[in-house]
């Protein structure tokens, strides 16, 4: 692994920690795929931070527990709108 990739698992892991976001959102304000952040994040975070990769499977976790909760409420929205 590039010392450039190790950064950019790095920088990715600190904004998914600190935002507490999903790794869609992360995505999205980098310009990565989700399946990218998601191997970057869950794979390969674990060779170059420790606890830093406890910490975001933390978050997976937790986020992973909530995402029926999120889905319910987008199909709420959009049946409100309709």
């Amino acid at each position: 692994m590039t010392q450039e990739r190790a950064d950019l698992i790095l920088q990715l892991a600190e904004e998914y920690i600190k935002n507490r976001c999903t790794i869609r959102q992360v995505a999205q304000m980098n310009g990565i795929g989700k399946s990218t952040v998601w191997v970057m994040l869950s794979k390969e975070l674990p060779k170059v931070s420790k606890e830093k990769a406890k910490l975001v499977k933390d978050i997976l976790r937790e986020n992973k527990k909530v995402a029926p909760l999120r889905g319910g409420l987008a199909n709420k929205r959009r049946h409100e709108r309709s």
